[in-house]
């Protein structure tokens, strides 16, 4: 996690880090933290997504020439994503911030033995692992509540995978008094056949990642039973398709255990 990195002196990444973690560096106002209009993010996120913003813009402008930098094939593909998230703020749609997601995961995901990438665009790699994951994770769980648990397929993949990567979104990513507001047991509720299909298929480190060292899936889907924490139409989905999510878990479970 990056909390565990150290940063050379004066680094932008830093700067970006320590802003995360010292809200009063952002000025926030009355109601920011109201649930927000249909399809949108909240908007005290927003207003820190836009300091994230503006510092990756700093690393992406100080990308320098050559192989490993603007002359790279990742270069390019940094820029339409920046382009991307430039519209997020502009718009503030779930939409758009969802749509960040498949080149996260992609650029985040390289296979870095023997990379040489200039230190810039290694630093905006670093800062989407680490200073990203629960803004997509809120925005998810507000999408989830506000079409009743209605999520296309191609969402669902995308935060199956989200859950299946090491590092990207811990529960100490949440202040101190709250918590993550859907987890990989919620995204599995959705459809926990296609679930299972996908993490066989994306191998058993992912798988195991996912299941997150629960040992039963009372455990693995406790926030959803109950007085549970859990969203209220995920606990709903839960307790009508409890039969086929408690199979599911198991059968994923057991698969890691015999690879």
């Amino acid at each position: 996690m990056l909390g565990d990195l150290t940063f050379p002196p004066d680094s932008v990444l830093e700067a970006l880090y320590a802003n995360k973690h010292d809200p009063d560096e952002i000025i926030y106002e009355e109601g920011d933290d109201d649930a927000p209009p249909p399809g949108k993010i909240r908007m005290d996120e927003w207003r820190r997504l836009q300091r994230m913003n503006a510092r990756i813009g700093e690393l992406l402008v100080a990308v320098p020439d050559g192989a490993t930098g603007k002359s790279s094939a990742w270069y390019p593909k940094v820029q339409t994503w920046k382009a991307g998230f430039d519209q997020l703020l502009t718009t503030k749609a779930q939409a758009d911030l969802f749509a960040l997601l498949p080149f996260l995961l992609e650029f985040t995901g390289r296979n870095q033995e023997g990379e040489e990438l200039s230190e810039e665009l290694k630093d905006i790699s670093s800062a989407m692992r680490s200073g990203m994951g629960s803004y997509f994770v809120n925005a998810f769980a507000l999408h989830v509540s506000e079409s009743t648990a209605k999520v296309s397929a191609t969402r669902r993949e995308q935060f199956i995978e989200l859950f299946a990567r090491a590092g990207w979104v811990s529960p100490t990513d949440w202040p101190e008094g709250t918590q993550m507001p859907v987890d990989g047991a919620g995204v599995m509720i959705l459809d926990p056949a296609v679930a299972v299909v996908q993490l066989k298929a994306a191998g058993v480190e992912k798988a195991e990642w996912f299941i997150g060292g629960h040992k039963s899936s009372a455990d693995f889907f406790e926030d959803y039973v109950g007085a549970g924490p859990g969203l209220g139409v995920l606990k709903a989905r839960y307790e009508s398709n409890k039969v086929l999510c408690d199979q599911k878990f198991k059968e994923l479970l057991d698969w890691t255990k015999q690879e």
